[in-house]
């Protein structure tokens, strides 16, 4: 006949697991982690989440007036140039999430596997670096694109990788109760023998 597990005892016994002293002692089958959401990475609560860290989000090229982000992006401040029209353009977009997804994967050391970005929040980032940063130097179309393209790759990878690292950190603080800060230790106590008692004065 198996030993009976009692629940609610005072203390733990010597060499028991602290932790899991405290959690069989609650409610037996309680869940393995102690912290304010102790069930946050259990299969079955992840397959029921109602939010993702990253989702894929849709977004038709054509916009409200009836044009291209491509034609639209340097509106009113610049004509349309080599340099704009291949930056804006649906394809370099596209190789922009690719790469991004890449990088992040690559530099997280292929831990992290993103969707693609969403779209306003890219295309903000590219004219931002764009507007500060382009030439339009005629015959360094090809080098400016690159460069343009580097400079949003690595703010949007180092962007998205904080975030995903912030999100983890929080997340764990979530699962688990921190840790317990240990007994003050006097340290004017010296050698670990106390002086010898000589007896009471009278």
């Amino acid at each position: 006949m198996a030993a009976q597990q009692h629940y609610g005892e005072l203390y733990p016994t010597k060499g028991d697991d602290i932790n899991r002293y405290y959690i069989d002692s609650a409610i037996p089958g309680a869940p393995k982690h102690t912290g304010f959401v102790p069930n946050l990475a259990d299969e079955e609560t992840k397959a029921t989440q109602a939010f993702r860290l990253f989702s894929t989000h849709y977004e038709s090229p054509k916009l409200a007036y009836g044009s291209t982000f491509q034609q639209q992006a340097t509106i009113r401040i610049h004509s349309a140039t080599p340099v704009n029209q291949a930056f804006f353009s649906e394809a370099n977009i596209k190789h922009l999430q690719d790469e991004i997804r890449y990088r992040v994967w690559l530099k997280s050391d292929k831990k992290h596997t993103i969707d693609p970005q969403r779209p306003d929040d890219l295309k903000t980032i590219m004219r931002s670096y764009y507007l500060q940063y382009s030439a339009n130097v005629p015959g360094q179309e090809r080098k400016e694109l690159e460069d343009l393209n580097e400079r949003v790759l690595a703010f949007c990878v180092d962007d998205i990788l904080g975030a995903i690292n912030m999100y983890l950190y929080n997340r764990n603080k979530l699962l688990e109760y921190p840790e317990q800060i240990s007994r003050p230790i006097n340290p004017h106590i010296v050698g670990t023998k106390s002086a010898e008692f000589k007896g009471f004065i009278m």
